[in-house]
């Protein structure tokens, strides 16, 4: 499946305006941070749904922001706006790990 055809392309591009808005805020962010914190939203976005119970989320304050928005994002979606499950969310989590790379 290519870009074109991911009906979901939209969360990517959601997590990406939060990766953005958290760079400018913080701009001592690293590219190692970021991905560390896209790692724990998985954990964090999991655990908001009853799983990961035996994963710990950091608590570095850099991570924060990024781990917040995408928990939020999550909230708002998964299995609300076009049929999103956990699973395909996290996937769409995991490309933008690959893409800040």
């Amino acid at each position: 499946m290519d870009f074109n055809d991911d009906e979901h392309i939209d969360v990517c591009q959601n997590i990406e305006v939060g990766l953005k808005a958290q760079y400018e805020k913080n701009p001592k962010l690293t590219d190692a941070q970021c991905m560390f914190a896209l790692e724990n939203a998985k954990i964090a976005i999991k655990k908001e749904f009853g799983y990961a119970k035996n994963e710990r989320v950091t608590n570095m304050e850099e991570a924060q922001g990024i781990i917040q928005w995408c928990v939020d994002i999550g909230l708002e979606r998964i299995d609300k706006i076009n049929n999103l499950t956990l699973k395909e969310y996290i996937n769409r989590d995991r490309e933008n790990t690959k893409v800040s790379k």
